[in-house]
C-alpha cells in the first residue's frame, strides 16, 4: 500500500520536472527567437549598407570624371 509521504514525494518530483521543463522550453524558444531576430537585423543592415554605397560610388565616379 502506498504511503501518503511517498505519494507527496512523487507529486513534488513530478511538479518540479514539469516546471523545469516549461522554463527550459521558454528559454530555448527565447534563444531561437533572438537568433532569428539578430540574423534578420544583420541582413537589414547589409541591405542598408549596400543602398548607402551606391550613391557614394556614383559620387566618386563623378568626381573622378571631373
Amino acid at each position: 500500500m502506498n504511503n501518503s509521504e511517498d505519494r507527496n514525494k512523487k507529486l513534488t518530483i513530478l511538479k518540479f520536472i514539469g516546471i523545469s521543463t516549461l522554463i527550459l522550453g521558454f528559454v530555448v524558444f527565447y534563444l531561437l527567437y533572438s537568433l532569428n531576430y539578430i540574423s534578420a537585423l544583420q541582413s537589414n543592415m547589409n541591405n542598408f549598407f549596400l543602398l548607402g554605397r551606391r550613391p557614394a560610388l556614383i559620387r566618386n565616379i563623378k568626381l573622378y570624371l571631373i
